[in-house]
């Protein structure tokens, strides 16, 4: 074990310890290794915690496949008997297809593009919307500014 936060650090998969890498399993809502120069499974793990809270648990081979990440990802049920880990993980790498650096690359050029070609006369650009002026946006204050621009009864009364 080489890892500087080893004594201190409280994540499941340390990327500078194989037995943990191989054996260990990592649920989205624990902690993840804080060392800056990390594998891109560690990287994936930090992308996996921000869309998939809550949703099972995922092995280090899991988080190296290279997946197309989306919302609501979801890992592997942690009430199934851990003898039918090995089989989970098969199962769920074949379900989750891996993307080649090509191709990432091919669908990250074409979203750049749309980008760049979707200004100016785009059917969903929108004008941006005008505020209304004294309006703080707290419901009391937009309630007597609308009140007041229709002529309330209550302000005529006091009058």
């Amino acid at each position: 074990m080489k890892c500087k936060n080893f004594d201190s650090c409280n994540a499941p998969i340390c990327p500078r310890d194989a037995e943990s890498i191989t054996n260990c399993i990592w649920y989205p809502g624990e902690n993840i290794c804080s060392l800056v120069d990390v594998p891109e499974f560690i990287k994936r793990q930090r992308r996996v915690a921000r869309l998939a809270p809550d949703t099972g648990y995922f092995t280090a081979e899991m988080l190296a496949h290279g997946f197309i990440m989306r919302k609501g990802i979801r890992g592997l049920d942690p009430d199934r008997p851990a003898r039918y880990r090995g089989e989970d993980v098969i199962k769920w790498l074949a379900d989750h297809h891996s993307i080649s650096e090509e191709k990432r690359a091919e669908m990250r050029e074409r979203a750049w593009k749309n980008l760049s070609s979707s200004s100016g006369d785009n059917a969903c650009s929108k004008a941006p919307r005008r505020p209304l002026e004294g309006v703080s946006g707290e419901k009391g204050k937009i309630t007597q500014q609308r009140n007041k621009a229709a002529g309330s009864p209550d302000e005529e009364a006091s009058k």
